[in-house]
């Protein structure tokens, strides 16, 4: 059974079900699940998600697709799991660096 690593990082909680397991994607948190079950539930490997859209019922009208599909699109699907902490901005120059403390002194100066 081939399975995929599936990360979510839209603004909201996605539940769904395939075959009776129940599959919560929780915003920025990897899920290892099957393929088949991400096929058939975010339309992993497919062209058109439309369908996949409906079925959850994400778009109201026709006019809501295109949102519905870039919410859809905002759940990112590998066959590798993600690098941990990649999306992390650089706090270089941004984060004062941490000075040495001057010999002899206190590290509590309320301790003394």
């Amino acid at each position: 059974m081939s399975v995929v690593f599936v990360t979510n990082y839209g603004d909201s909680e996605h539940t769904d079900s395939y075959l009776g397991v129940s599959y919560t994607f929780r915003r920025g948190v990897t899920l290892e699940l099957p393929e088949a079950a991400a096929r058939e539930l975010l339309g992993y490997g497919h062209t058109d998600k439309t369908p996949f859209v409906v079925r959850l019922g994400w778009p109201v009208t026709s006019l809501d697709v295109p949102q519905a599909i870039e919410r859809l699109n905002k759940i990112e699907i590998s066959r590798e799991p993600p690098v941990q902490n990649r999306y992390l901005p650089s706090a270089v120059g941004v984060v004062p660096l941490h000075s040495a403390r001057r010999a002899g002194r206190k590290a509590n100066a309320r301790a003394a």
